[in-house]
C-alpha cells in the first residue's frame, strides 16, 4: 500500500543491546515445583525452560534473550552496583525495571529498538512473523502493551497506543 504514515511528532530510534555483566545469580523459580533458576548476566544465559526453548538462539546482546528470570537478576543487581546503570544506559534500565515490574521477560523477539519522542517512548520488537509487540508509554507514563499486524494493518483487539503514528512510521521503514 502506498499510503504516506506521518509520525505523531519527531522522534529518535534508539538500539537496545544486553551488555555483559560479571555476575551469577540464583533467581527462585516463576512455577511451583520449577528448579531455581541459574542466571548468568556475563553469558547472558539462564537455566530456566523459557530461556531454553525460546532465546537461547538469539545473539548475546539481543534483548530478546531477557527472560523473566534474567529481568529479575539485572533489577537485582541494579540495586547493588552503581556502575552498572552506567554499563546499562537510561533505556535498558526502563526496559529492565519495566519488565521486571510487570514480571515479563522481553519478548522472545530478535529486533529491539527504543522510539523516544518528545512525549512518549515506544520500545518495538519484532522478528520475521507478521506481529510486531510494542510496550508504549499513555499519558498518564505508565507502559501499556501493545501488538500490530504488518501484513493486515491492524492493531490487537483494535486498541492502538498514544503515537500510534510513530509506531507506524517506523514500522513502515522496515522489511
Amino acid at each position: 500500500g502506498g499510503e504516506k504514515v506521518e509520525p505523531d511528532e519527531l522522534y529518535e530510534e534508539i538500539d537496545l543491546e544486553l551488555p555483559a555483566v560479571d555476575l551469577q545469580m540464583e533467581i527462585e523459580p516463576h512455577r511451583p515445583g520449577d528448579a531455581p533458576a541459574k542466571v548468568d548476566l556475563s553469558g547472558r544465559t539462564c537455566s530456566c525452560p523459557d530461556w531454553a526453548e525460546n532465546r537461547k538462539d538469539f545473539a548475546p546482546d539481543s534483548v530478546g534473550r531477557l527472560c523473566r528470570c534474567m529481568a529479575t537478576a539485572y533489577e537485582r543487581a541494579l540495586n547493588g552496583m552503581p556502575d552498572l546503570y552506567e554499563k546499562l544506559g537510561p533505556h535498558m534500565v526502563n526496559l529492565i525495571r519495566l519488565l521486571s515490574t510487570y514480571g515479563l521477560g522481553g519478548v522472545a523477539e530478535d529486533k529491539w529498538r527504543l522510539l523516544e519522542g518528545g512525549n512518549f517512548h515506544h520500545f518495538v520488537s519484532w522478528d520475521d512473523s507478521d506481529w510486531v509487540s510494542i510496550f508504549s508509554e499513555n499519558e498518564d507514563g505508565l507502559f501499556e502493551r501493545f501488538g500490530y499486524n504488518r501484513k493486515e494493518r491492524r492493531w490487537l483487539y483494535g486498541v492502538k497506543p498514544v503515537g500510534a503514528g510513530t509506531i507506524l512510521h517506523f514500522l513502515a521503514h522496515r522489511h
